[in-house]
């Protein structure tokens, strides 16, 4: 598909250091706000163009406020250059690019990827590089708490576990208070994969997460399924 939205520099920003997911952005732009696409492209080029005055912060500094502060102004000089205010129609999904640009620069592209929003639209992340150290060897047995759709369309999330039971805690319940739940349509998967497909592991992490390119997940099936109550 051209990408007609996006300048050079804004794709440099948005997929080569944000691994944002144009298409799936671009959709969402088309399908939201069809009449401000013009307004957007000029948008992607301000982020570019911007140099916070710190980078790779950390959570609640000084610096940290500084450059939410400093977007915040920013933004608002932009909202008034293009007549845009927290009534438009497009003004959300601004909100989330932003909080993903911030999330980005403050502390670098994992933090962005492992903290983005699930309840609503948010800019989809695809990693496509090692993100850190990885001592995992050989075949590796991994688990996901996911959907019998996303399972049946073989088109799998990027996170999975190393941990049979945490990934039943994301199948059965930390989604389980959300309207669109069904119990009996969740599924706990087990695959495997190789180590050098692992792009980032980190042995502190408490649900022992792995980022895997899940364009090589084999032998996914079931291992627990949800029943009716």
């Amino acid at each position: 598909m051209a990408i007609s939205l996006f300048s050079s520099k804004s794709v440099n920003l948005l997929k080569d250091e944000m691994c944002i997911c144009l298409d799936d952005l671009q959709n969402h732009l088309i399908s939201t706000a069809p009449t401000k696409l013009e307004f957007f492209g000029e948008f992607f080029d301000f982020l570019a163009d911007l140099n916070l005055p710190h980078e790779h912060v950390e959570l609640g500094s000084d610096e940290y406020h500084e450059n939410n502060q400093f977007l915040k102004r920013e933004m608002s000089g932009f909202y008034k250059s293009v007549d845009v205010n927290d009534n438009t129609e497009e003004y959300l999904t601004i909100d989330n690019i932003c909080h993903s640009f911030l999330s980005f620069k403050n502390h670098g592209l994992l933090h962005l990827y492992k903290n983005r929003e699930a309840e609503s639209w948010y800019p989809k992340v695809v990693i496509r590089r090692n993100l850190g150290t990885n001592n995992l060897v050989g075949d590796v047995v991994i688990y996901r708490g996911t959907s019998k759709y996303e399972l049946e369309s073989g088109k799998f999330s990027q996170s999975w576990t190393l941990s049979k039971e945490i990934a039943h805690d994301f199948a059965f319940k930390h989604y389980s208070d959300q309207d669109a739940y069904v119990n009996t349509e969740r599924v706990v998967v087990k695959a495997k994969i190789s180590a050098l497909n692992i792009y980032c592991y980190d042995e502190t992490d408490n649900e022992h997460e792995v980022i895997i390119d899940e364009r090589m997940v084999v032998g996914a099936t079931i291992i627990f399924e949800g029943i009716l109550d």
